[in-house]
């Protein structure tokens, strides 16, 4: 397998700069829901699988988007019972 030119120059400046090559820390806002708002906002939905995302949002204290984002995370998973 052949490396380009340019793969190789940036994988030896980030050695160079870093001491290594693994990945350094993204920029960005690091997500706000733990693993506890989590679950409380999927034993809601399941609770009332209809109620509005906006008022699930609401009532949690977190955003639509956020809402959105754990829903999309954990579409695969909506068949899980919780006890």
């Amino acid at each position: 397998m052949e490396r380009g030119c340019s793969t190789v120059s940036r994988i030896e400046n980030k050695f160079r700069e870093f001491g290594n090559v693994t990945d350094i820390p993204k920029s960005g806002r690091n997500r706000i829901l733990d693993d506890e708002q989590k679950l409380d906002i999927l034993l809601d939905i399941q609770d009332n699988p209809h109620k509005p995302t906006r008022q699930v949002a609401a009532d949690n204290d977190v955003s639509k988007t956020s809402i959105l984002r754990l829903l999309k995370k954990t579409k695969n998973t909506a068949h899980i019972k919780f006890i």
